[in-house]
Formats: structure tokens, sequence, C-alpha cells
């Protein structure tokens, strides 16, 4: 997003503070490819990983659909899946976020 010359990176993050003190958050980043990686450093700093979600921020919207899921309900996830898809990310992204995040913890599997 471009606001006043300066362009933000939208980057939503799994974890509570326990992950951030220990940076082990998992950050979910969005914007233009190079100014995803102009940040990319400070973001891999603060958490065990970064996931490149698209070329541009999706909006509330899609960060609604990353903390969506809970408690393993494979509705719920497909019904983000189906948003997110929409949007345009990219199937293999969110496949890698829901699979390799807090989201393939076990309290989303039960």
């Amino acid at each position: 997003m471009r606001r006043g010359g300066r362009t933000y990176v939208a980057a939503p993050v799994q974890g509570n503070p326990d992950f951030a003190h220990s940076r082990r958050l998992f950050i979910l980043a969005a914007e233009r490819p190079q100014a995803v990686t102009r940040v990319k450093p400070l973001l891999e700093s603060l958490g065990q990983r970064v996931f490149v979600i698209a070329d541009a921020a999706g909006g509330e919207r899609d960060e609604a659909c990353w903390k969506r899921p809970d408690r393993g309900d494979a509705a719920k996830h497909g019904r983000s899946a189906g948003l997110l898809r929409k949007d345009g990310i990219d199937r293999q992204v969110a496949f890698d976020v829901f699979t390799g995040s807090l989201f393939d913890a076990k309290v989303h599997k039960d």
C-alpha cells in the first residue's frame, strides 16, 4: 500500500507474546515483490518463518482468512482457501501457510 510517498508492507503474524519474545512468530507478508524483498531481512529477524503471500496486500478479508481456521474445521479451511484463491493468493502458498505455521498445530487438528 502506498501512502504519502511511502510503501507499507502488510505483515500479520501468528503467535503469542512468548513466540514474539523468542522470535518464533510466523509472518505473512504481502505487497509488491520489491517492497517485501526490502523488508524481508527485518521480518526474518522477528520470526521463524516468513510467508510471502501475494504481490499486493489482500486487505482485511484476506487477513481474516488467515486467522479463521481453528480446531481442525475442514469447512472453515475450505471457505478460507476459496476466498484466498478468489483474491489471487497462490494455492501452494496457502497450503504452505496452512501446513507450515500455527495452523498445523494440534489445536487445529482436534
